[in-house]
Order: C-alpha cells, then structure tokens, then sequence
C-alpha cells in the first residue's frame, strides 16, 4: 500500500467516525436528556444530574441547595417517567407528564430544556407543573 492510499484511507475513516458521532448527538433529543437526567438522580448520580442544568441555574442554586431539591420533590425515588405533552421550540423543549417513584408512587412533573452554548440539550427548569390560572374572577360589586 502507498503511503498516498494509507493517508487517504485514514482520513476517510477519521470522517466516518465523525459523521457517526455528529448523527449521534443529533440524535440525542431533550425527551433523551430529560430522561436521562431525571434516571441518573434515580440512581444516586445527583452530581453528575447537576452537570446537566443549565449555568444559570447552578449560579442560583449550589450542588446542596440541587440536592435537597430532588429530595424534595422525590426524584431520588425516581423509577420511570411518562411525558403526555412536549411542546418544542426552535432552542426550548417544554415536557410535561408524571414520574413514578421505585414505592410506585405517581407524581406531576414539568421540565424545560434549552439548547446549551455547545448545541447540547440542559434542563432550565423542573418540578410540578404551575396550577392553572383562575377562571375570570367575578368582578367585585360596587357597593350601593
């Protein structure tokens, strides 16, 4: 084999490999992530859980403050997931739906994720969805 073919042959295969981990990250959607990240805090890996928030939300809340969160809300018992709605946006992912806890407990969840400064989904947000606004409130009657 020449040395001109062995180059060649090389760099081929540096590309291949390289289109084969661009398709995987692309891949890689925010329902991936979300249930990735919520399988890790499940499994004990709250550290690693914590790599995937955003920056802005470890500048507003340290790896303790994150843990007792997940505590909180029961995600450390965390068995499975069902999302009923995704909402996408071009760069944010809304996902909305239940998780159940390894006792089989069932709990409402929301997690919003964005694309990060890498291309790579991060959770912005997560936990029981807001209640619904109220109906119309009655106006207040004017006293006579």
């Amino acid at each position: 084999m020449s040395g001109k073919f062995k180059v060649l042959a090389a760099g081929g295969i540096a590309f291949l490999g390289l289109v084969v981990v661009v398709f995987l990250l692309l891949r890689t959607t925010a329902k991936d992530i979300a249930n990735d990240f919520l399988a890790m805090i499940g499994r004990g890996e709250v550290e690693e859980a914590y790599g995937f928030i955003t920056p802005d939300m470890r500048a507003a809340q340290n790896l303790d403050v994150f843990e007792r969160r997940v505590e909180q809300l029961n995600l450390v018992n965390f068995a499975s997931v069902s999302w009923d709605r995704v909402d996408q946006q071009e760069k944010l992912v809304k996902l909305t739906g239940s998780f159940q806890t390894k006792a089989g407990e069932k709990f409402p969840l929301e997690m919003t994720l964005v694309i990060g400064a890498d291309g790579s989904w991060l959770v912005s947000q997560f936990g029981p969805p807001a209640p619904p606004p109220p109906a119309n409130p009655p106006e207040a009657s004017a006293a006579p």
